[in-house]
């Protein structure tokens, strides 16, 4: 008796290479590289203007302590002067408007202070923001330094710090 076994086996191979395709892969090549540039020079970009914001803000800094020192001696100047026409004034050798003059001056002395020091702090904020390292907390303390009373993020209530002496805005 003779057994025979027959089978059968196939094997396939589907290889597919395409020889053109209109110059489809090079210019693909060539946007990822153009891609690339354009985001180089955005990074740039972006990096130098950080870098001008900080070299700005010092410097207004900078200034902003000149202005301030300069205020707080223009302060004491139109108080002394305002005190000097009050006198004056209770003698007889000044009238009202001089005294009104005076505290005019005194007024906006302490108005320049005031606004070069609001500048100071804006400056601080800026370089923190431009470094990134600007946080809750240094909103907190700002606001600590204005005067203004805030609540408490994590939902209690700071000592002395109420909803309504907050602004929104």
């Amino acid at each position: 008796m003779t057994t025979a076994i027959w089978g059968q086996n196939k094997v396939g191979l589907n290889f597919s290479l395409p020889l053109y395709q209109g110059g489809m892969v090079n210019s693909q090549v060539k946007q990822a590289q153009y891609n690339f540039v354009g985001a180089s020079e955005q990074l740039e970009s972006a990096h130098r203007s950080v870098v001008q914001t900080v070299r700005s803000s010092f410097n207004n800094i900078n200034a902003s302590i000149s202005s301030i020192n300069a205020y707080k001696q223009a302060v004491v100047s139109a108080q002394s002067s305002l005190d000097a026409m009050e006198a004056g004034y209770s003698v007889g050798t000044r009238t009202i408007v001089d005294v009104l003059d005076a505290t005019t001056t005194l007024y906006e002395a302490k108005q320049q202070l005031a606004n070069a020091r609001y500048t100071y702090l804006i400056n601080q904020l800026n370089i923190k923001y431009a470094l990134g390292t600007l946080n809750e907390q240094d909103l907190l303390a700002l606001n600590s330094t204005l005067g203004k009373p805030i609540p408490d993020f994590a939902g209690k209530r700071s000592a002395g710090n109420t909803r309504a002496g907050c602004r929104r805005g």
